[in-house]
């Protein structure tokens, strides 16, 4: 169902609640304005519109449009409403494929929004494990950690750089019946010769042994340590003992890795690949970066007892963090995911706790910039080599060209690069899907839209 998520509003307590879309296809379509439209917490709770005095009371309309897509309607409103950081002045329709990724709606320079397909909550009660979010994504690991929490099979944790396999991990040895043992750690170097298997194993014994990149382990030290496991009991499905120890490994080759011909294979891989879980990009849970957002900026404040940051102005004073920040920050891709949000985070606040509002300009970008990573999605790190990740023209639909221009502002090199194509090939299709490409090829620099 589509549904609008709050990614920032000055109340920032408000932030993450949602408001259904249900009658979007019905004749008038559904309204939003200062007092119409009910937001409230996912999974019920009080719901109230977002009354900010600055969103107009003449409403702007949300209406289905062919093909899954829907239409902004801003003709009688006196909202301004920036979508995807392009004005909306009068109406736009936007695709199915586009509302999927989810549309950033910046109004008035206030109240950010996300038009999103929302997911339904749980039917069940699910523990957290610490986990920030509501998101479809979310809900899902969640359901997968309460199945496996439990149990002692070893289990694989596979998810780009920076999605949080280590805090799942250790969610996994808390909630779990090894909760009062020991936690052991370590990152794999690909040097197999060094690594204390015996050692490992007797500091872990009756707890939980991490191993980090795990795809770097040579086959030969995987086909020890599983022995090692297999005679200490430690695929057991029954109770921990003394002396066995239950594996969680990660690795940040995902199902969608391209790099090679082949994945990292070994005896312990393959043993892994019976139980896997995979963890979520934050550009596939995008509703959830606000949430996010505000969680990482309350802790960090709260560290210099600068919580007042955060606390609403009012309704004629600006907030200390700005909308278009924000609204700009759920648009990014977030190449090294949550850990890079945390980043930006911190260094936001040391630089601007002192300010009456985060500075907002070119230095944004260069943060991001500086705290970006790569990810497995287009490179492998191996020594100082980086492979990029080239796709097949073919494999490019129409419909994901246009929405991969369309949000990165028609520029040629942003949108090759989400796409994973060179520039060339990038022109290629444009020329294959559009009549008027002529008009648009006058610079190889950048686009605009035609």
């Amino acid at each position: 169902m589509p549904g609008l998520t709050i990614l920032f509003h000055p109340d920032t307590q408000r932030v993450g609640e949602r408001a259904e879309l249900r009658e979007v296809a019905s004749e008038g379509g559904v309204t939003l304005a200062r007092r119409q439209l009910e937001f409230s917490p996912p999974g019920g709770g009080s719901s109230r519109p977002l009354g900010d005095p600055y969103i107009s009371r003449r409403p702007i309309r949300f209406a289905a449009s062919r093909f899954g897509g829907l239409r902004i309607d801003c003709v009688d409103s006196g909202t301004r409403v920036v979508a995807n950081d392009d004005w909306v002045h009068c109406d736009r329709v936007f695709l199915g494929v586009e509302v999927e990724r989810g549309i950033v709606l910046l109004l008035s320079n206030r109240v950010v929004l996300l038009l999103h397909f929302l997911s339904s909550p749980p039917s069940e009660e699910l523990p957290r494990f610490d986990l920030v979010g509501e998101s479809s994504p979310i809900i899902r690991l969640r359901r997968e950690l309460r199945r496996i929490a439990a149990d002692s099979m070893p289990v694989l944790l596979r998810g780009e750089f920076g999605t949080g396999k280590r805090s799942i991990a250790r969610a996994i040895h808390r909630f779990g019946r090894r909760r009062e043992r020991t936690f052991v750690e370590l990152t794999c170097t690909g040097d197999g010769s060094s690594l204390p298997i015996s050692e490992l194993l007797a500091r872990a014994a009756g707890g939980t042994l991490f191993l980090g990149r795990v795809e770097r382990m040579p086959a030969d030290a995987q086909a020890e340590l599983l022995e090692a496991l297999e005679r200490a009991g430690g695929e057991s499905r029954g109770s921990a003992g003394q002396e066995d120890v239950r594996l969680v490994a990660a690795t940040d080759w995902t199902s969608s890795s391209r790099i090679r011909a082949e994945e990292p294979s070994g005896p312990l891989l393959e043993r892994l690949a019976e139980g896997v879980i995979e963890l979520p990009s934050l550009r596939k849970r995008r509703d959830d970066v606000g949430r996010l957002l505000i969680h990482f900026l309350r802790q960090e404040l709260a560290n210099i007892d600068a919580g007042h940051c955060l606390d609403d102005p009012g309704p004629y004073a600006q907030p200390w963090l700005p909308p278009q920040l924000v609204a700009h920050l759920v648009a990014y891709d977030w190449p090294a995911n949550v850990c890079q949000l945390q980043q930006v985070v911190h260094r936001l606040v040391v630089g601007n706790h002192k300010n009456e509002q985060v500075v907002y300009g070119p230095e944004i970008d260069q943060l991001l910039e500086r705290t970006a990573r790569p990810s497995d999605q287009g490179f492998y790190d191996e020594g100082s080599e980086k492979h990029p990740v080239r796709r097949e023209p073919s494999e490019i639909s129409e419909i994901e060209l246009l929405t991969a221009l369309r949000s990165h502002h028609w520029q040629i090199e942003p949108t090759a690069a989400q796409l994973a194509i060179s520039q060339e090939t990038l022109f290629s299709l444009i020329e294959k899907y559009s009549t008027s490409t002529k008009r648009m090829q006058g610079s190889r620099r950048g686009m605009r839209p035609f």
